[in-house]
């Protein structure tokens, strides 16, 4: 049921939606007409009033806090043990930290907030660790780089450019990737900005700098199917810090 709308998602309703819930007036209604008993209803309720007596209604219950280590751990606890593993083609995980040397992790839950709900499913955390960031910042301990792609990977290209600071400063610097269609059948711009990482360093280090694109990077929306389409041919990524300062240039072909 979208949120706001009647039960039934047209123009009928009640004072309260809520009310036509399966187990709220369909189900009273239901015990009054004798064709259910009140022996779940007892029992449901009996779970409730237990819960009081044991918890608020407790008068030596114990003052607990909130955000503590504990509940930190219990939680990452619970959600390892939570997880679920439904493909493990060739045996990749667990990560042989000793041989792997790049990780490609792919969805938007490994980036999405899942705190931020709506109503009584939102929680208001004083922290909350992304997946993404998690394994980055476990497997950056190993030496093993991390790159991400918001949806399903077909065809995946990484470019991967080295920046040195040559000054006598520390400063930052946004790494940008440009994608231009060296012969397109319809009329697009020279280049379009398709990805971007900006990088600190300290005067005279240097770092490998991954950008991770797939197919619908070089996809352009056709008006006649209504549909995202990638023509095979050539292009050409341009990386630079500028758009008006692409130093590299890099020829690659889509079949």
């Amino acid at each position: 049921m979208e949120f706001g709308s009647w039960t039934n998602g047209l123009s009928w309703g009640a004072s309260n939606a809520y009310d036509n819930y399966y187990l709220a007036t369909p189900y009273i209604k239901g015990i009054q007409e004798g064709k259910y008993s009140t022996k779940e209803l007892d029992e449901k309720v009996r779970r409730v009033l237990r819960l009081f007596y044991r918890t608020t209604m407790n008068p030596d219950k114990p003052h607990g806090f909130l955000c503590s280590d504990q509940h930190y751990a219990t939680a990452k606890q619970v959600a390892e043990e939570g997880i679920v593993l439904l493909k493990n083609k060739k045996n990749v995980l667990p990560i042989d930290v000793k041989k792997a040397k790049k990780v490609l992790v792919v969805g938007e839950n490994a980036i999405k907030m899942m705190t931020v709900g709506g109503g009584s499913s939102s929680l208001k955390v004083q922290k909350e660790i992304l997946p993404l960031d998690g394994l980055k910042a476990r497997l950056s301990k190993e030496g093993i780089s991390v790159d991400y792609a918001r949806g399903y990977v077909g065809d995946v290209i990484t470019f991967t450019v080295n920046v040195k600071n040559v000054g006598k400063r520390a400063g930052a610097e946004v790494v940008q990737l440009y994608i231009h269609d060296v012969k397109s059948s319809i009329d697009r711009p020279y280049k379009e900005l398709k990805g971007f990482q900006k990088i600190y360093l300290q005067p005279g280090d240097n770092k490998d700098v991954n950008i991770t694109i797939q197919k619908d990077a070089l996809s352009y929306y056709d008006e006649a199917t209504a549909s995202w389409k990638a023509e095979a041919g050539l292009f050409e990524a341009l990386v630079g810090n500028a758009a008006d300062n692409l130093k590299l240039k890099k020829t690659f072909e889509l079949k």
